[in-house]
């Protein structure tokens, strides 16, 4: 463990402050598809999560990548076919499934900027993207921050991303416990993204605005997405990251009893494949679905 003195902590902290209020485009390329609005995929990557946030200037924002190279393809997808930059990756938690497609990913494109939760792992899969990552510091400058609540990024146009959990050092904790959650808000549309955050995590976040999408806490697990987060955030769509036939057997039915008593719409990607909502900033539009073969 590495203990930072005094003045090295109040550097880094201003250091990371100089840098929350935005994300830089990479390059002029970055366009998104649909120009001047907020576009948010829900990648269809088996069972694992991956999403990617594009703001109204192209600014682009990854969520999680999925347990393997699957999150290349359904990239290609969706971003124009020249780009080879994502201006920064967010590792909500150090499982897997959340961060296999990563390595692939850091070795093809340029990356901006990662953030991550705070807490770690001992896999074989976080050391070999632990070293993807420095190789990507020293070859790009690609910056590192762990994520704190009060965190605040803008990503073009007005549209924003806040960090809401974690409030404090999460090394200690559970990977799931100590998920990043995030609000993705532009105009008086938002989103609230959730990683694997369980119910004890959700404790923790106080009151909540509400959203016109919730991603659902790991996969639709019985332990996340309680019934009293649901009432407060008042989502009309619900967007679960699920493989077909997991061993898990997620979404549980008690997850989709609670969205579904809650009046909320379930969408799971098992079933509609990659899941995008687009905003103007007053409505969005959609979803609408990319199918794929099972």
């Amino acid at each position: 463990m590495v203990v930072l003195g005094v003045a090295t902590f109040f550097a880094v902290v201003l250091f990371a402050l100089s840098f929350i209020f935005r994300v830089t485009p990479a390059t002029p390329q970055n366009v998104p598809l649909v120009d001047g609005k907020l576009t948010v995929d829900f990648l269809d990557i088996g069972q694992g999560d991956a999403i990617l946030v594009r703001g109204p200037d192209g600014t682009t924002v990854l969520f999680d990548a999925g347990p393997d190279r699957t999150l290349l393809a359904r990239l290609g997808e969706v971003l124009p076919f020249w780009q080879r930059s994502i201006d920064m990756i967010v590792i909500t938690n150090p499982d897997k499934d959340h961060i296999a497609g990563f390595i692939p990913l850091l070795q093809t494109m340029t990356v901006g900027a990662v953030l991550e939760p705070g807490t770690s792992s001992v896999s074989a899969t976080y050391r070999a993207l632990k070293e993807e990552i420095a190789r990507s510091q020293k070859e790009h400058g690609t910056r590192t921050f762990v994520a704190r609540k009060g965190m605040h990024f803008a990503i073009g146009g007005g549209a924003e991303i806040d960090i809401l959990f974690p409030d404090r050092d999460v090394s200690s904790w559970k990977t799931n416990d100590g998920s990043i959650v995030a609000r993705v808000a532009y105009g008086s549309t938002a989103l609230l993204l959730t990683g694997d955050a369980t119910k004890k995590t959700e404790a923790l976040l106080g009151h909540l605005e509400s959203v016109d999408v919730l991603k659902v806490g790991h996969h639709g697990s019985r332990t996340s997405t309680g019934e009293r987060m649901v009432a407060m955030l008042k989502p009309k769509w619900a967007v679960i990251s699920a493989g077909l036939q997991n061993k898990y057997g997620h979404p549980h039915q008690e997850t989709i009893a609670v969205l579904k008593e809650n009046d909320v719409t379930p969408l799971i990607t098992y079933e509609k494949g990659t899941i995008t909502f687009i905003s103007d900033g007053r409505t969005f539009s959609g979803p609408t679905f990319i199918e794929h073969l099972r």
